[in-house]
């Protein structure tokens, strides 16, 4: 093989095994409600009630 096909099969299997981590490592559901620290919700900003 040539050198620039090598950097091109190197670069491809790259993208791809990023790609499925990106996927498999994904949350299942919908955790920004969770997650974030503002909401519209009574409490507000949730950062200080934690403390």
């Amino acid at each position: 093989m040539k050198k620039t096909n090598k950097f091109w099969l190197f670069g491809g299997v790259a993208l791809i095994g990023i790609i499925i981590i990106t996927i498999f490592s994904a949350p299942a559901n919908n955790l920004l409600r969770n997650s974030s620290t503002y909401s519209r919700t009574p409490d507000k900003y949730g950062a200080y009630s934690r403390i």
